[in-house]
């Protein structure tokens, strides 16, 4: 895990935010992630660059994110408290060729407890 963007977003220490709520939505264009009245963010799959899954542990217990690093430059990080996570993690597997099936990384990043364990999941060539 080499890549400047994961390394300094892994690394971010964990700061209290009030939670937002946001939503994760699929279609065969990308992904959107709603805000509420703050409006939505659609990401294409083709600005999709990189994936990486891991977890981030939230004292009591870890939390399954998903890194998506973008086309040409950003990072969104949503995680398996969103509406429509599962969305989203089954439909990665169909829109973006070549991405590891969920049932392949979600035991690597799950163990063991309390282990970022990132898993690159998807990278375009």
């Amino acid at each position: 895990m080499s890549h400047f963007w994961t390394r300094k977003f892994l690394s971010r220490p964990g700061k209290k935010r009030a939670p937002r709520p946001i939503t994760l939505s699929t279609n065969a264009a990308g992904v959107t992630l709603s805000a509420g009245s703050d409006g939505a963010t659609m990401i294409a799959w083709d600005q999709v660059k990189r994936m990486v899954a891991f977890k981030r542990d939230v004292y009591a217990y870890d939390m399954i994110c998903l890194l998506i690093e973008l086309v040409p430059r950003g990072v969104v990080e949503v995680n398996e408290s969103m509406p429509g996570w599962k969305e989203l993690v089954h439909a990665v597997e169909t829109q973006l060729p070549g991405a590891k099936p969920y049932a392949e990384w979600f035991m690597p990043v799950t163990f063991p407890a309390f282990e970022t364990s990132p898993v690159d999941i998807f990278k375009r060539v």
